[in-house]
């Protein structure tokens, strides 16, 4: 999905967002777009809390009514059976379906509402169905086939994710730093094949990382290409913006036109690390204070874990009033302490270079920071490890000095 903005056009936005009522500026910092007439993000599966709130402009989640056709009858959309409606927006539906032929599966079905869609709208929809086709990594839901139904509206088959949001599954489950980070470098690597293919995803926040369970490890999938680039095509709509603004790159918001590069991706994904370690900023119920958040990420530079910390480790403000912090400075599962000694020792640099202001101080592909955070928690452990060592030294240097003393 995108929004036609280009001179001075995320200025405005931000003046006409601050006076939308109370949740249509939320929603439109949310589904990345201001116009109801536009699709938001939507997930290829997984209903979690968060994702089923980042749909609620069309029919309800889990809403099976709407998956009846006429006079009762089932739907059907190609060979795919309707299930049950996982999210709609203002361009089109999600639905959970199943093929019966010529293999049976489960998979998420997005389809494109009544109505002719224009070019910029139906360009975009092929799109995505073209990197999705492009990509095949284990860590990316898996596109499997595409189409026009009777009526003449597009649809796109792939794979059902059933997982939730990258830090709702962190914090419900209490990870560690090491387990968030290596998460997050899984992402990483799926990203950098899609880079590889000329496929910039373009729409990278958590709710678009779903995390799931196979044979009790936790597995990463990118799903939800709505704002896809691909090298060598122009976009449908060119000079727009494309993706959610409170995880566009300052370059976005702030360009006549806006580039959509892997870079661009890069700080995504920056941003999303830096929830995984200090929780996500606070936006209100009527999302202005998100937008001015957005306003700030394009004009200026982020500030760094250390300064969040320190800011939430005050426990009064000037009035008397306990601080509040812009983010959680302690995410559950982690120790603010421990933390801030590992920002320290060089995982603050890291966070810092991924959302650099500048596009070219920035950590230049995925890969690289994939590399960065893996070679972090190698780092930790060998620091770990020989602690842990230097104490069973301690101790038995200890145990001797007992036991000369014993003999004497």
């Amino acid at each position: 999905m995108s929004i036609p903005m280009r001179r001075g056009a995320f200025v405005s936005f931000l003046l006409t967002a601050l006076g939308l009522a109370p949740g249509a500026a939320a929603a439109a910092l949310d589904h990345g777009t201001a116009s109801p007439e536009s699709l938001g993000p939507v997930p290829a599966g997984g209903v979690a809390e968060d994702t089923a709130q980042g749909l609620s402009c069309g029919a309800p989640v889990g809403d099976s009514s709407s998956v009846q056709g006429e006079r009762g009858a089932a739907r059907h959309v190609g060979p795919y059976l309707l299930l049950e409606a996982l999210g709609a927006g203002g361009m089109g539906e999600v639905f959970a379906a199943e093929a019966a032929h010529p293999v049976r599966r489960r998979v998420a079905l997005k389809l494109l509402r009544s109505g002719l869609p224009d070019a910029a709208q139906r360009g975009q929809f092929e799109l995505e169905c073209q990197a999705l086709a492009l990509v095949e990594h284990e860590h990316i839901a898996r596109y499997y086939d595409s189409g026009v139904d009777e009526e003449g509206r597009p649809w796109l088959a792939m794979e059902l994710v059933a997982g939730e949001p990258i830090t709702h599954y962190c914090e419900r489950r209490a990870l560690d730093l090491d387990a968030r980070l290596a998460l997050l470098a899984d992402v990483a690597r799926a990203v950098a094949h899609m880079h590889a293919r000329g496929v910039i995803h373009g729409d990278l926040k958590p709710k678009n990382i779903l995390v799931s369970e196979r044979e009790g490890r936790a597995v990463v999938k990118v799903i939800d290409l709505g704002a896809a680039r691909i090298a060598g095509r122009p976009a449908p709509a060119p000079a727009t913006l494309t993706g959610t603004l409170l995880y566009m790159a300052p370059e976005q918001l702030a360009s006549e036109d806006p580039p959509l590069r892997e870079r661009c991706d890069v700080y995504a994904l920056g941003l999303v690390l830096r929830e995984l370690l200090l929780g996500r900023e606070r936006v209100g119920p009527s999302g202005a204070d998100g937008v001015a958040l957005a306003f700030q990420r394009a004009t200026r530079a982020l500030p760094s874990p250390s300064a969040i910390l320190a800011e939430a480790r005050a426990p009064w403000s000037q009035s008397g009033q306990p601080s509040q912090p812009p983010g959680r400075a302690e995410p559950r599962g982690l120790s603010a302490p421990r933390l801030q000694r590992r920002l320290q020792a060089g995982l603050e640099a890291l966070v810092m270079r991924a959302t650099a202001f500048d596009p070219l101080a920035r950590t230049p592909t995925a890969r690289a920071l994939a590399g960065d955070l893996e070679r972090d928690v190698a780092r930790a452990r060998q620091a770990a490890a020989g602690r842990a060592r230097g104490r069973a030294l301690a101790a038995a240097a200890l145990a001797a000095s007992a036991v000369t003393w014993l003999v004497a």
